[in-house]
């Protein structure tokens, strides 16, 4: 399952850099709501060893890093199933040593030309 969530967009400022003068930190607490609820709506829908993808298109760790821990801790049965170098071929710099994918517009994979937008991926898997 692919939980492509409403997010605050800060990882696209490369290419819209009005993003950073129309966010506040009430827009991203309101999407890290919104984040969880869609989390755990993907999670009651997620079959025993299913795999739920959740990604953003933000910098932000609280839209991020912390939605995993949150996840984790509050989700029973989910687990995360690492994403490993070997997943990604061409943009292995990307893969944290938790094995989420973190992405910033400073990268440019294979001489992309201009760099990339800053993206988050976590790979869970429901084990219960």
């Amino acid at each position: 399952m692919l939980l492509d969530a409403p997010c605050s967009a800060t990882g696209t400022f490369r290419r819209h850099p009005e993003v950073i003068w129309h966010r506040s930190v009430g827009d991203v607490a309101g999407r890290v709501r919104l984040q969880r609820a869609l989390l755990t709506n993907a999670f009651r829908c997620l079959d025993v060893d299913g795999v739920l993808l959740y990604c953003v298109c933000s910098l932000e760790p609280a839209e991020g890093e912390e939605q995993v821990a949150w996840a984790l801790d509050s989700l029973p049965g989910l687990e995360l199933f690492p994403v490993s170098a070997a997943d990604l071929p061409g943009l292995e710099q990307a893969v944290t040593p938790a094995g989420l994918v973190r992405t910033h517009p400073g990268m440019s994979p294979n001489g992309l030309a201009g760099g990339m937008d800053g993206f988050f991926v976590a790979r869970f898997r429901r084990r219960r």
